[in-house]
């Protein structure tokens, strides 16, 4: 695989990314607008419910997908273990449809919000659907297709957006929003799956291949999300229950999730799992590194300014985008802001890719205990902010063991696997002009010339730092204009 194609693969999984989390951000940016706090914390409720069901039923079938195919050598094989996968996606979907469904007058009344029943009730059937074409955008990867998954991607994203906004400018009433959310999810499934049924052909000689090697490769997998699904909503259903759909509507629009993870980390890992699986069976560790680092090095100069530059104009950035109602939520994200940092580091990408899922479970089970003792420990003395402090130390603290899990396996240093000299640098790099830049604008009034000139001094100050600290190329800099150039 040239770096050519390399390439090619992470900029389709990026730009798919980016357009699928922008649409997120703006349906946000539409929602606080058209629904009250209660109605949007209702909302964020049947959202996390959803994301939790979700965790619980999909068991990691989906992802065994970029392990076995490529090693499948019989296009019959690799047909049969397609649609064994849909088949078990879909049994899944249905089983957490039913649990949503019998479940969901004792999950409103826990969280003393009856309006939940209805929209939880119709959201089941959605997640059914959900859950059942969860195989898709990963099979589509997994068959090089990584352009067709772009765009579907993409199309998803809008549809889903207008699905949930233009019932409620029609009707204001956030029950037609799921009604047709259900709708939109059972034609999907339908197009998913006669899409899918077009590449792999029509033939329907064996149902099952390799189910056993399927499960036990997602079983670690399943309970590593499990224990992610613990570890991430711990704090927002201690949120939902300890404080009104108001306060969880601030605390919700301060943990939005940037989509750091899925632009810029999650399409890297996902071409360096590949890439990776192959070095580490051929026992060529030495190029491992020279990759890895230089993975680090260009994650850091693209990540960190983001994470420091979004902390610096979070104020003026909440009050602008989510209306003046939501200026605290600033406050949370700046503290949901410190993990981020981590992200310049793919922990994850080593354990799948020496086949020890069982590590990623270790870590998520470590993640999700420390973060339940923490967010009770911290809510009392730290209030609305206990929790999401919670949630940032675990992170640290699941990084300690990935550090020293991975370094054991490989028998290698710490240090081989954090280079200090590139991450020192990137760090000081992102200071330097993040200092500058919060003393400079911390008396200018108006969010919007707040944010103009803290993204332009940044920018003036950082580009010159990264040269200097040799942590950006003359070269890369003049080829990306040169590409830039071409495509104008």
């Amino acid at each position: 695989m040239s770096p050519a194609n390399l390439t090619t693969r992470t900029l389709f999984l990026s730009v798919g990314s980016i357009l699928q989390k922008a649409s997120g951000i703006l349906l946000i940016f539409f929602l606080v607008r058209l629904l009250d706090k209660q109605t949007y914390g209702s909302y964020q409720q049947v959202f996390y419910i959803g994301g939790i069901v979700y965790g619980l039923f999909v068991s990691g079938i989906s992802s065994s997908l970029y392990y076995f195919i490529p090693r499948l050598k019989h296009t019959t094989e690799r047909t049969q273990f397609v649609r064994q996968t849909i088949l078990l996606t879909l049994s899944l979907g249905i089983l957490s449809g039913i649990f949503l469904w019998a479940c969901s007058f004792y999950i409103s009344k826990y969280l003393h919000n009856l309006a939940l029943i209805t929209y939880l009730k119709y959201y089941s059937v959605y997640i059914v659907f959900w859950i059942g074409s969860d195989y898709f955008i990963n099979f589509l990867n997994t068959y090089n297709r990584y352009f067709q998954s772009m765009l579907f991607a993409m199309v998803e994203s809008a549809v889903n957006m207008l699905a949930i906004l233009l019932p409620i400018y029609m009707f204001n009433d956030l029950s037609y929003s799921f009604i047709v959310l259900m709708m939109v999810g059972i034609c999907r499934y339908i197009v998913y799956l006669i899409y899918s049924l077009m590449i792999l052909g029509v033939s329907y000689r064996r149902l099952f291949i390799n189910s056993r090697e399927q499960i036990k490769y997602s079983f670690p997998l399943m309970l590593s999300g499990w224990a992610d699904l613990l570890g991430n909503y711990i704090d927002k259903v201690v949120v939902s229950v300890y404080y009104s759909p108001v306060v969880l509507a601030i605390y919700a629009i301060g943990t939005i999730r940037i989509p750091i993870w899925d632009i810029l980390v999650k399409p890297v890992n996902i071409v360096l799992r590949v890439k990776f699986a192959e070095l580490i069976e051929k026992q060529d560790l030495v190029k491992v590194q020279k990759i890895w680092r230089e993975a680090i090095r260009k994650q850091a100069i693209i990540i960190l300014p983001v994470v420091f530059g979004l902390w610096i104009i979070a104020p003026p950035l909440f009050s602008l985008f989510f209306t003046a109602e939501y200026r605290d939520s600033a406050d949370i994200f700046r503290i949901y802001l410190l993990d981020k940092p981590i992200m310049v580091i793919s922990f994850s990408v080593f354990p799948l890719s020496m086949g020890r899922s069982d590590f990623l479970f270790k870590g998520s089970t470590i993640f999700a205990l420390s973060n339940i003792v923490l967010v009770f420990l911290l809510l009392k003395p730290l209030g609305i902010y206990g929790p999401i402090s919670a949630v940032v130390i675990s992170q640290y603290i699941q990084a300690v063991f990935y550090v020293f899990m991975i370094s054991k396996y490989l028998q290698i240093k710490p240090r081989e696997l954090l280079p200090p000299d590139i991450i020192i640098r990137a760090l000081v790099a992102n200071i330097i002009p993040a200092g500058i830049v919060y003393l400079a604008t911390r008396y200018i009034h108006g969010a919007v010339a707040s944010i103009i000139i803290s993204i332009s001094l940044y920018i003036m100050f950082y580009i010159p730092i990264l040269i200097k600290s040799n942590l950006l190329y003359k070269e890369e800099v003049s080829f990306v204009l040169k590409k830039l150039r071409i495509y104008a």
